[in-house]
């Protein structure tokens, strides 16, 4: 029998049988790096592309689906990582016939497409999320990104900046001096046409506007600003600002780059020839917002949130 779930921390915390990791490719090596980070226990892993001359990664058996029943018998938890989790379910259920198989599966309900996606990234959040060292961060940010880090940690919303826009001009006055806007309430301005032409509520505090790019309700997306105020660490801020939706001039970049507290400048649109400005990188693709590709693979978010290193 097989049984799949998507709840990581219930699958870890609430089950005792041996563990595999389904899949050798770069997701099953995040997923091995984590599990040796975090002290968990794992048997082997098992991929059918897995060849006689190929049969151990970090020094454990993979073992081809097929042969599944000649290593194990009994009651079995796997890690789906691979790119196409149904692909692996399928195998498991055709050939593991001897098991009763509890399945970890990186799918999740996306709210806004109101449909199922891949995701990786909030699969290792449970991991990641473990080794968060002292209070949760607060991530302020232009744009998605501080959203966007949330997930990928694991961490409840603890900023008003989710799913915003604001302009890399108005930020950096935010960032110089956030109790002055980030204490204040948000108040509607108007409305406007957002990147992809749909009306979009506008809200301001104090001098900045704040475009609300996933929402078009006006009422709720003041309320949510002003809840979540309220739970801004402010013994932990760290910026994070790109130019997704409007180019960073090279004196705002400078000047953001200077700041005395963590930042992140991430950048795709715009060049500069000096690029040794601290805390700056440059990305050619949607960064935190990618789902199938885990976010190590460009940036050691833990790492850096943890001050493990400095960019």
């Amino acid at each position: 029998m097989i049984q799949t779930t998507n709840n990581a921390k219930e699958f870890f915390e609430k089950n005792n049988e041996p563990i595999y990791i389904y899949g050798v490719g770069n997701p099953g090596y995040w997923v091995t790096y984590y599990m040796q980070k975090c002290n968990i226990r794992y048997e082997g892993y098992i991929d059918k592309a897995v060849t006689t001359d190929d049969c151990y990664m970090s020094g454990k058996r993979i073992i081809h689906p097929k042969e599944l029943k000649a290593y194990t018998n009994g009651k079995i938890r796997v890690i789906v990582a691979i790119g196409k989790p149904e692909e692996a379910v399928e195998e498991l259920h055709w050939n593991a016939d001897k098991n009763d198989i509890l399945c970890l599966v990186p799918f999740y309900l996306d709210h806004n497409r109101r449909c199922k996606q891949y995701d990786i990234n909030k699969m290792l959040s449970y991991f990641r999320r473990k080794l968060i060292a002292g209070d949760p961060p607060a991530f302020i940010s232009n744009s998605c990104d501080a959203g966007w880090a949330y997930r990928g940690l694991g961490l409840n919303l603890a900023s008003p900046t989710i799913d915003v826009a604001i302009s890399p001009e108005d930020f950096l006055k935010m960032c110089k001096a956030p109790h002055e806007y980030l204490e204040c309430e948000m108040s509607f301005s108007h409305w406007t046409l957002f990147l992809n032409g749909m009306r979009r509520p506008v809200g301001k505090v104090n001098d900045i506007e704040v475009v609300f790019g996933h929402s078009d309700n006006a009422e709720e997306s003041i309320m949510y600003w002003n809840r979540l105020k309220d739970a801004i660490n402010w013994n932990n801020l760290i910026y994070i600002m790109d130019d997704a939706w409007r180019n960073v001039s090279y004196q705002v970049a400078k000047e953001f780059c200077n700041l005395p507290v963590k930042h992140l400048l991430l950048l795709r649109n715009s060049m500069y020839s000096d690029c040794n400005m601290n805390g700056m990188i440059y990305v050619n693709h949607g960064h935190f917002h990618l789902r199938e590709v885990a976010i190590e693979n460009w940036f050691d978010l833990v790492g850096w949130v943890n001050g493990e290193f400095e960019l």
